[in-house]
């Protein structure tokens, strides 16, 4: 309970300020935060370390992305077999399907033809039955 008073206290900006001055008075005092606070930031060696490891870490990471993309290549090189023979039944049903409209462009143009000459025909019978019909 009294530990929790003390912190209240010391949030106060009066009691903060009355420490900054007490420590501008007390270079002593002052040096010795400074060395406490230092031990905890890291040294030159210490971050000449980490990027070694940081290194390390990223060739291992190369080399296991390396891998990565010789094992999706190995496994999607049949697919991609596959697909090169699909392209080519495509292609050939392309040709196919190609040829057939062809086909059916002729026929079209045949049957209207015949719709024709059915219309011509039975124009000349009705005239010849109505000429027939008229003469008697």
């Amino acid at each position: 309970m009294e530990e929790e008073k003390l912190i209240e206290a010391v949030k106060k900006k009066t009691v903060l300020k009355a420490i900054v001055v007490e420590l501008i008075k007390n270079p002593d005092l002052l040096h010795m935060i400074a060395e406490a606070a230092l031990g905890r930031v890291a040294t030159k060696e210490d971050v000449a370390e980490l990027r070694k490891e940081i290194a390390e870490l990223r060739k291992e990471m190369q080399m296991w992305k390396e891998d990565i993309i010789k094992y999706i290549d190995a496994r999607y090189e049949s697919l991609d077999k596959r697909i090169d023979g699909l392209d080519k039944g495509i292609d050939s049903l392309d040709k196919r399907i190609d040829s057939l409209d062809k086909r059916i462009d002729a026929l079209d143009k045949r049957i209207s033809l015949l719709q024709w000459v059915i219309v011509i025909w039975f124009t000349i019978l009705l005239i010849l039955t109505t000429l027939s019909v008229l003469l008697r």
